[in-house]
């Protein structure tokens, strides 16, 4: 719910931008599509199986440099994992897009930059109870690259992928927050979406 209502804010402020955006190089951009895992998720050393999920992200870009943009944003990367449990990392991700000087009318760009994620793992145990493991944000690297296709002026489809991996230390928490067994996690997946950008 947190990062929906993060989410949502941010499409909201982006679509009232005052006119001086465009003087000072701001663009928005919302993303959607698949988390695919590359191989099982790695926990304490041991394989877990998981499948594709559910991705999401969003958030500003400002221009710095003829053809290069400082990007920022959140974003959500769920997965399936088993047995029967979910899977999913939230926060901020942070990097650099740069767009290939091109006359085309499909213009090719590339990323390289960040993430910090706070990763939930729920499982369901032997009497359907559901077991929550939480850790803290943890830094991680992700780069990529896609397409830029102008549907208007100011408007861009921003078909991509991006490669993503890091690791986390998940530590099961009660209703009554104390701490109890941890997991080491490791995580490699690459998302595959398409964007909506506004440039003002």
């Amino acid at each position: 719910m947190k990062g929906r209502t993060i989410f949502l804010a941010s499409f909201l402020f982006a679509f009232f931008l005052p006119s001086t955006a465009a003087a000072q190089g701001i663009s928005f951009e919302v993303r959607g599509g698949a988390a695919v895992p590359l191989g099982p998720m790695i926990e304490n050393g041991v394989e877990a199986g998981d499948g594709a999920g559910l991705s999401i992200g969003g958030g500003l870009g400002l221009a710095v440099a003829p053809n290069l943009v400082l990007a920022g944003g959140f974003s959500r990367h769920a997965f399936r994992c088993e047995p029967r449990c979910g899977l999913d990392g939230s926060g901020f991700e942070a990097g650099v897009r740069y767009t290939l000087p091109t006359q085309l009318p499909i213009v090719p760009w590339v990323y390289a930059g960040g993430l910090f994620h706070q990763l939930h793992l729920r499982e369901r145990d032997v009497d359907a109870q559901t077991v929550t493991f939480v850790s803290e944000s943890s830094p991680g690297v992700q780069v990529g690259g896609g397409f830029a296709v102008a549907l208007t002026r100011n408007v861009s489809v921003t078909p991509g992928f991006r490669y993503n991996r890091y690791r986390a230390r998940t530590t099961e928490a009660d209703e009554f927050g104390a701490i109890g067994a941890e997991r080491e996690h490791q995580l490699e997946y690459v998302t595959v979406e398409v964007g909506l950008r506004l440039s003002p």
